[in-house]
């Protein structure tokens, strides 16, 4: 993915998960932001960040909405 490093995590990964039908990713991380991919395109859709603890598991619902769990 070609993406400027400072729209990306800050520090290591924790979790990934791809949404029900296949075309989002979203990826957690120890910075306190989750990620949301575009899988197709290989290009970061969104970045949501604020947590002051890290976000240790990211998982869709059926229904497309998202968990996280820091």
């Amino acid at each position: 993915m070609n993406q400027n490093k400072s729209n990306c995590h800050s520090d290591y990964g924790k979790s990934v998960c791809f949404s029900p039908d296949g075309n989002t990713l979203v990826s957690g991380s120890n910075d306190g932001s989750f990620l949301l991919w575009d899988v197709q395109k290989g290009q970061q859709k969104a970045k949501l960040d604020g947590h002051n603890v890290t976000v240790s598991s990211v998982c869709f619902f059926p229904n497309g909405n998202i968990s996280l769990q820091q």
